[in-house]
């Protein structure tokens, strides 16, 4: 069984709870891939990160042949060659085929590009990144829920669709992260993994004869 889930958005805090989730999820899976957002260079460095106790579960992944894709908040320019204590392969898109299935794996910025993937000079702001999360993730999402969530996310997620009914044309899914909204669409062959963080945890699962959005909580 393949497991592929996205915007995890780890950084040098530590959170046992989550750990705890991403582990056994991480060790109930044949493979694995991050389909971006990994960690978050919004909000600390790649050495940081690495150096972190998340690093724990760097060899499980390696075990899981885990590919690595590059998303907004982990860009590939940010990341050294110490990907490879984590993946196996990385990439910023790829194609696999698992079972009947055609998957074509990309995080999404390039099709939805988001305000500072636009506007890269953003990041030169003091505590932007913080700020971000601590507003519009933290405290939205404490107000309002999932209703936060998919408001946020609607036109971003939107714009994924669009692009998955003009590949579903040659039979290939696409599966993606980025507006961390779960949902899957067979008519049009779309697939998002969601997101894994404030207790709330969304992630892909597909064998040979299924795919299936998983939602949960840590």
């Amino acid at each position: 069984m393949l497991v592929a889930f996205s915007d995890v958005h780890l950084t040098s805090r530590f959170d046992q709870r989550k750990f705890n989730y991403l582990f056994n999820l991480i060790k109930g899976s044949d493979r694995v891939v991050i389909v971006g957002d990994w960690w978050d260079g919004h909000r600390c460095s790649f050495g940081q990160f690495i150096r972190s106790p998340w690093r724990a579960l760097f060899p499980l992944l390696k075990s899981r042949d885990t590919i690595y894709i590059h998303g907004n908040h982990d860009l590939e320019e940010w990341c050294d060659e110490r990907v490879n204590l984590f993946s196996n392969h990385q990439a910023g898109e790829i194609d696999l085929q698992v079972g009947s299935f055609n998957l074509h794996f990309e995080h999404g910025q390039k099709i939805a590009p988001d305000p500072i993937t636009k506007n890269p000079g953003i990041l030169r702001i003091p505590f932007i990144g913080w700020a971000d999360y601590l507003f519009l993730e933290v405290f939205l999402t404490s107000l309002f829920g999932d209703r936060w969530i998919n408001y946020r996310g609607r036109t971003c997620a939107e714009l994924l669709k669009a692009r998955a009914a003009e590949s579903a044309k040659n039979g290939q899914w696409l599966v993606c992260g980025h507006s961390h909204i779960a949902e899957i669409d067979p008519t049009i062959k779309y697939v998002n993994c969601g997101f894994i963080g404030l207790g709330r945890a969304q992630y892909l699962r597909v064998d040979r004869y299924s795919i299936n959005v998983v939602r949960s909580h840590y």
